[in-house]
């Protein structure tokens, strides 16, 4: 399984201890079932995001 991380929606492969994510626990995630290669009920989960 790949892991994807998005800061400011940007691909990142370390995080900063002086980060205010990691200072305040700021942040968002998002689980998504993906069925044969498709992600399904994105328009739904997109909008609880907006």
């Amino acid at each position: 399984m790949s892991r994807i991380v998005l800061i400011n929606g940007k691909k990142q492969t370390k995080l900063s201890v002086f980060n205010r994510l990691t200072q305040f626990g700021d942040g968002l995630f998002e689980t998504c079932l993906v069925k044969e290669g498709r992600l399904l009920l994105w328009n739904e989960h997109f909008a609880r995001l907006e």
